[in-house]
């Protein structure tokens, strides 16, 4: 079965449910290029953003089978940090697109590894169309620092755990 097939297919459970919000978001870019493996075209990279979100506990508990994949806009999220207790996540997001123009959400259950571009797509199309938001301009603006000049993605997972903080500074402690 193709990989769009086998989403069409799942697409009548599939019901997109909204992450964050987003409390920090910090571009970088990479002296050396990374593979992005949570995508199945495992694209090079050297540059994206670390995004700092709240999500529930259950969407930042990474499995080995099919699950409710998080994603921004057509990219499923490689989660770089978690802090389950907080509910807070730091993903790297790789994007075509401005970030303000992207939703944040739960996608169809799959492994990420498997989505292909269009599956992400179709993904992307779906949220929109049952109504979840693209990040709002303002507060894109609003928490987005500096870029970062990185060396690898060491460094990466380095920063991505210390944004864990933005969590509790800009929300407070997890509503339940």
């Amino acid at each position: 079965m193709t990989p769009i097939l086998s989403l069409l297919l799942s697409s009548a459970a599939f019901g997109a449910t909204p992450l964050g919000p987003v409390h920090h978001i910090a571009p970088f870019t990479l002296d050396t290029p990374e593979v992005y493996t949570m995508r199945g075209d495992h694209t090079t990279y050297d540059s994206g953003y670390l995004v700092a979100f709240s999500a529930s506990a259950e969407a930042l508990t990474p499995q080995q089978v099919a699950h409710p994949v998080p994603y921004l806009g057509a990219w499923p999220l490689r989660l770089a940090a978690v802090d389950a207790t907080l509910q807070c996540a730091v993903a790297i997001v790789i994007t075509e697109r401005e970030l303000h123009q992207e939703p944040l959400y739960l996608g169809p259950d799959t492994l990420p590894e498997r989505v292909s571009a269009a599956d992400g797509e179709l993904s992307r199309t779906q949220a929109l169309s049952q109504g979840v938001a693209p990040l709002d301009a303002a507060k894109v603006a609003h928490v987005t620092g500096a870029t970062l000049a990185l060396s690898d993605r060491r460094d990466l997972a380095e920063i991505a755990h210390s944004l864990l903080g933005t969590c509790i500074d800009t929300s407070g402690p997890p509503t339940r």
